[in-house]
């Protein structure tokens, strides 16, 4: 990859004038956005989660919790609003994945965890199995039909990024 999740949230700091920047969504419509950046997660916060969980965090998740535990994205008034939970919310957040989503889902999707959600569509997930076996497409989201993205946690960042929160995979539907 040509990029790190740092370039990434480096160049979207850079864009921002006190935490907010202008916003261009559909149809022209323009509205301020604001993007929060929590401080970094402690070793203590990773290997808590690691021991209160079978969870397997990817390198890439691993290294943008190095920099940040957690980050808002494009808070504002308009869809896409975006949540990366701090690595201490991600038990609670799996307990509600899991009583409203598991029972749903198809098998190769149940062994996953939430690291975050659009307010608009729904959790953002990894799926721990293919984590396990080392396989880099392992972003998905749930909604009433989950959202497979094939690729890993740096690619999905980099792409919501450039899309300013917008569900970019639906552009050439």
């Amino acid at each position: 990859m040509d990029s790190t999740i740092s370039d990434i949230l480096s160049g979207l700091k850079k864009r921002l004038n006190n935490g907010k920047m202008l916003i261009q969504s559909t149809d022209g419509y323009c509205y301020e956005a604001e993007c929060l950046f929590n401080e970094p997660a402690t070793i203590k916060n990773l290997e808590q989660l690691q021991n209160k969980t079978p969870f397997i965090l990817p390198e890439d998740y691993r290294h943008f919790l190095s920099l940040y535990n957690g980050i808002t994205l494009f808070k504002g008034v308009f869809e896409g609003q975006i949540e990366l939970y701090r690595v201490e919310d991600i038990p609670t957040h799996y307990k509600t994945f899991y009583e409203a989503f598991y029972s749903y889902l198809e098998d190769d999707l149940k062994d996953s965890f939430p690291i975050g959600y659009y307010t608009d569509l729904g959790m953002i997930m990894i799926n721990n199995t293919k984590v396990k076996k080392g396989e880099k497409d392992y972003m998905w989201v749930t909604s009433l039909d989950p959202i497979i993205f094939s690729y890993n946690f740096q690619t999905w960042l980099d792409r919501t990024v450039m899309a300013q929160g917008n569900h970019y995979w639906t552009w050439c539907k």
